[in-house]
């Protein structure tokens, strides 16, 4: 009661759904002006979903060593990590890709680490109002030197330092 009296003191609704012996699913519903967060965004068989980049730690290329378990767990710096493709999470029928063929998001939240399969980001910088500076590196700006791209996010978040290798980064 207390959740629910506080979200809709600002505007927004709860809604709780629970099935007998399967769960609960909790929708929280809250004006767009309080829910302005920095996220990265993704393609799932064609539909545009956004990920919250506080909880991404990694971004990678899966490839076929590290893949285990008929491509339910992964390998990544020492840890067996679950593998879940945004296909199904988000129930978006599309084609059953190799997880090599896609992105890979490393993602941590409140401690569980779990990977995330999608097919790719969307990611055009300049489009959304980012600008290159390879000198200075200011809030909203992005750098490339070399094989590495550093982008340095508007909002109080740490920088993003993307390293490409060959088809991994």
């Amino acid at each position: 009661d207390v959740v629910r009296k506080n979200i809709e003191s600002v505007g927004g609704k709860l809604y709780v759904d629970s099935k007998l012996g399967e769960g609960s699913t909790f929708t929280i519903k809250i004006p767009l002006s309080l829910s302005i967060i920095d996220v990265m965004g993704i393609d799932v068989a064609g539909y545009n979903f956004s990920v919250p980049k506080n909880s991404i730690v990694e971004l990678f290329r899966a490839t076929e060593d590290t893949l285990l378990e008929n491509d339910t767990l992964i390998m990544r710096r020492g840890m067996c990590l679950p593998v879940y493709r945004m296909s199904r999470v988000f129930d978006v029928k599309g084609e059953n890709k190799p997880l090599t063929d896609g992105i890979m998001l490393l993602c941590d939240v409140g401690g569980k680490k779990a990977c995330f399969f999608t097919d790719r980001l969307i990611a055009d910088l300049v489009g959304i109002q980012y600008e290159r500076n390879d000198i200075e590196f200011d809030r909203g700006q992005f750098r490339v030197r070399g094989d590495v791209i550093e982008i340095n996010p508007v909002h109080g978040t740490p920088p993003i330092r993307i390293e490409l290798f060959g088809d991994e980064f």
